[in-house]
């Protein structure tokens, strides 16, 4: 299964929106983050089981195209915070991260780069079409 198909599994939620974006509190740990806009938009999204392309459709049903800079930010984000449950999202962003450290944009093993803020973002497969659409464009 393609990544961007896949249910996301994210554990239960309680979002406050905010004028710059908003935060969320994961339930089961008491944790709270703080989100831009956009990425906390995708997350109300996300939180209920939705996948990155019902993420996508919901958008563009709405008249507004998405910014996979963004979303790959948040995703990541997700990830590194042990919130996103899915293995084979993070086995993709794992593969991201190594393809990244072999062609030589990480120093070191331990070094995170945020693809969001990569030039190789548009290399990836499913991000790869991100610098071809105006983020975040009304249409």
């Amino acid at each position: 299964m393609r990544i961007e198909k896949e249910p996301l599994q994210i554990p239960a939620l309680q979002m406050q929106p905010s004028a710059d974006g908003g935060s969320f509190t994961v339930l089961s740990t008491r944790k709270s983050y703080r989100l831009n806009p956009l990425q906390y938009s995708y997350l109300d999204v996300l939180k209920n089981g939705s996948s990155i392309e019902g993420l996508v459709q919901f958008f563009l049903g709405q008249g507004w195209l998405v910014s996979f800079r963004e979303l790959s930010a948040l995703l990541e984000f997700l990830i590194q915070e042990g919130l996103l449950q899915n293995p084979n999202v993070q086995a993709y962003f794992n593969r991201a991260q190594q393809a990244m450290h072999e062609q030589g944009h990480l120093s070191g093993p331990g070094q995170q780069v945020s693809l969001a803020k990569s030039v190789a973002t548009a290399l990836l497969p499913f991000f790869g079409f991100a610098a071809c659409a105006a983020p975040d464009a009304k249409l």
